[in-house]
């Protein structure tokens, strides 16, 4: 009789301190995000932050659609005729978009693509 009231002691011992030890732990299916901000918080820094004058104009990408082709140019999808930044697409070409304000006119490059000197 006593080995049972011994055994069951140490099983409560033992639950007891599984029981510590989890609190001490991370949830891995905790949402990654923090549930406790309130919605009045605001982020310190935005994700969509607007680009700033020296990095305005950068040709993303180009993408042919049914309609035609489309210049990503930070990160709006423009086809020819559309505003950005002041000026007007001009022409979109297979790895270049030409630009125009006030006469002048901006050729925007992509960048090169590596080719791989493969098997």
């Amino acid at each position: 009789m006593m080995k049972i009231g011994l055994a069951f002691s140490f099983f409560w011992l033992l639950c007891l301190s599984a029981d510590l030890s989890s609190a001490e732990l991370d949830d891995p299916t905790r949402p990654l995000i923090n549930t406790k901000m309130k919605l009045s918080d605001k982020p310190k820094e935005s994700i969509t932050k607007k680009p700033d004058s020296a990095t305005k104009n950068v040709l993303m990408g180009i993408v042919e659609t049914p309609q035609g082709k489309l210049a990503i140019i930070d990160g709006q999808r423009l086809k020819i005729g559309n505003r950005i930044n002041g000026y007007q697409v001009r022409a979109i070409y297979e790895n270049s978009v030409v630009l125009a304000q006030s006469g002048k006119t901006k050729k925007l490059q992509l960048a090169p693509t590596i080719k791989s000197q493969g098997n």
